[in-house]
């Protein structure tokens, strides 16, 4: 079995799952000899195995990468976006009627510079 019942991953499927990956990756003559295939599959299981693995299922590696693909923050005024909500709104003669509270009240707290 590949899994175990309590989430562990059998070694023996993770050597073939490389194997298989070496097969379909290297030339004929590199995937032929076994001495050379052994080494290579086992040093990319133990990189993987021992490394990047236990690393990919932690949380905190995944917040982390996910963060680093949106980038720094970008600071954004309230005030600001609020008064362009305001100004979308009018234009589109909806102020008033569907004007959210919230974006009503930061409008009054923070009046727009027109």
């Amino acid at each position: 079995m590949a899994v175990s019942p309590d989430g562990l991953i059998d070694i023996v499927y993770l050597r073939q799952a490389v194997d298989h990956v070496l097969k379909y990756s290297l030339p004929p003559q590199d995937y032929q000899p076994e001495t050379e295939r052994y080494i290579i599959r086992e040093v990319v299981l133990n990189v993987l195995a021992a490394s990047v693995l236990p690393r990919l299922t932690q949380p905190w590696f995944i917040h982390k990468i996910i963060l680093d693909l949106l980038g720094p923050e970008i600071p954004v005024d309230a005030a600001e976006v609020s008064v362009r909500i305001l100004f979308y709104l009018t234009s589109r003669g909806m102020a008033g009627q569907d004007v959210p509270v919230a974006c009503r009240l930061c409008v009054h707290l923070h009046p727009p510079h027109v």
